[in-house]
């Protein structure tokens, strides 16, 4: 008798969950999608820049790495940059080799210690790199343009978003003598607004500062940054 009770249970129990299933998936649902996107001209800007030394010996080139390095600590302090605007961002010390004939010669080694600099005043970003030429800074490794209050404004475009899909529902619905009532899923993305690299990679030698440490301005341009928000929303419709 105990069997055939737990049986008759694990039978009604799995008749509700059946029913729950076709209940699901019998809703009448619309799935759409919608974006929002702004465009923003960016009020930031992400310079890395750095020291590349070579030698025989690390010993040397680090000592010639480290003196060059306070050089350009003390260009950026003099272009307006913030201590708490520099960043290291890489460093290291890598052996050199040739193969010849299957051997492995020892050449030299390199190291570079890049710093990764804020830009808050983008009039400025001419005059940082140019400070960072002229005090001993020989590799750049790129300049990147974004927007402060990026993620803010992510925000407030998801809600644009969502407004969107449901004027889309809406529509699509009314199409087929159907009304759209709540929202099953939403399901948010976002993008842009992050920073973006300007092709500017590229070693630079000493010989392109005069004696005199002077040179030509760099011209840069920000452009504009797009900043989007998508959403995917199911909604149920009667």
């Amino acid at each position: 008798m105990i069997k055939v009770i737990s049986l008759a249970v694990v039978l009604v129990l799995a008749s509700a969950a059946m029913s729950a299933q076709q209940a699901v998936d019998n809703r009448r649902t619309i799935s759409v999608s919608g974006e929002a996107k702004a465009y923003f001209e960016p009020n930031r800007a992400l310079i890395s820049v750095g020291v590349e030394t070579e030698g025989k010996n690390t010993i040397d080139i680090k000592k010639e790495n480290d003196e060059r390095v306070q050089r350009l600590m003390k260009a950026f302090t003099k272009a307006g940059v913030k201590r708490t605007d520099i960043q290291t961002s890489n460093l290291d010390i890598q052996p050199v080799y040739e193969y010849n004939s299957g051997k492995r010669n020892f050449v030299k080694y390199t190291m570079r210690n890049t710093v990764t600099v804020t830009v808050r005043e983008l009039d400025n970003v001419s005059n940082v790199i140019n400070y960072a030429i002229a005090e001993g800074g020989n590799v750049l490794n790129g300049l990147q343009f974004f927007v402060a209050n990026a993620e803010m404004i992510r925000d407030s475009l998801r809600v644009e978003a969502v407004k969107v899909a449901k004027k889309k529902a809406v529509e699509i619905a009314a199409a087929v003598d159907m009304t759209v009532t709540k929202p099953i899923s939403i399901e948010a993305s976002s993008g842009g607004g992050s920073p973006y690299p300007v092709m500017m990679r590229q070693n630079m030698v000493n010989s392109m500062v005069a004696e005199d440490a002077s040179m030509s301005e760099t011209e840069v341009s920000g452009g504009q940054i797009v900043i989007k928000a998508n959403v995917s929303v199911i909604f149920e419709m009667e």
